[in-house]
């Protein structure tokens, strides 16, 4: 089953975005069992897609789906490395989401360019941590998210 969020952006009383944000339920809850054994790592700079998104649109899985961290743990490829696991963005999927969200802002001189950070560690794995657990992890989560048929799209806009 899959999470579908409808959201609008607006200025006022003009809207000149509408979008949906389609999330598996598997990839949130793999997210929540990466909490319970591993220390999820924040990313310096988070991205809030405010405005982007607002509250009362994104409901119970907004958590999921409020910065750019989010986006990385959705639909970036998962990499094992001695420090831990990362996620890496694949440069042809940020900037398919960077165009979606420029081709569909109002026209005007207005840019909603996001520039973010292409990797980051989902986790680093401390001493006590066994490989077992470690590649238990990396395998449920690159089975899952490494898979193109996972990908989903992340904008879309309603033709009506």
């Amino acid at each position: 089953m899959n999470k579908n969020i409808t959201a609008l952006k607006s200025t006022e009383n003009t809207t000149y975005m509408q979008y949906t944000v389609h999330i598996d339920d598997q990839i949130i809850n793999n997210i929540k069992e990466c909490t319970k054994k591993f220390k999820i790592l924040p990313m310096e700079d988070k991205i809030p897609l405010s405005p982007l998104l607002q509250p009362e649109y994104a409901g119970e899985v907004q958590d999921f789906i409020s910065t750019y961290e989010q986006f990385m743990i959705n639909f970036g490829k998962v990499i094992l490395d001695s420090q831990g696991i990362k996620i890496q963005f694949e440069s042809e999927s940020l900037s398919s989401i960077q165009r979606g969200i420029q081709e569909h802002c109002y026209l005007n001189e207005r840019t909603n360019d996001i520039d973010v950070t292409k990797e980051w560690y989902l986790c680093k794995f401390s001493n006590q941590i066994l490989e077992e657990d470690k590649n238990q992890l990396y395998n449920a989560l690159k089975q899952l998210m490494n898979d193109s048929k996972n990908k989903k799209q992340a904008f879309w806009t309603d033709p009506n």
